[in-house]
């Protein structure tokens, strides 16, 4: 279960580094609790509204 966390946590600093244009930098952001939190939070808003979305899609076309 540890390297799913640690696969999670390499990803965003990864995501982060290409977009600040500095590893340090994303490491930092991408260990801190708050920015975890921030998005996932995000995620979990984005997925919901998506799957919301697609299943009124369908089950009015039904």
């Amino acid at each position: 279960m540890k390297s799913v966390e640690v696969l999670i946590l390499a990803t965003m600093a990864f995501t982060a580094s290409a977009v600040f244009r500095s590893s340090s930098l994303a490491i930092g952001i991408g260990m801190t609790i708050s920015f975890s939190l921030i998005r996932l939070l995000i995620c979990f808003l984005v997925f919901h509204l998506f799957t919301f979305t697609v299943f009124v899609k369908r089950d009015v076309a039904e």
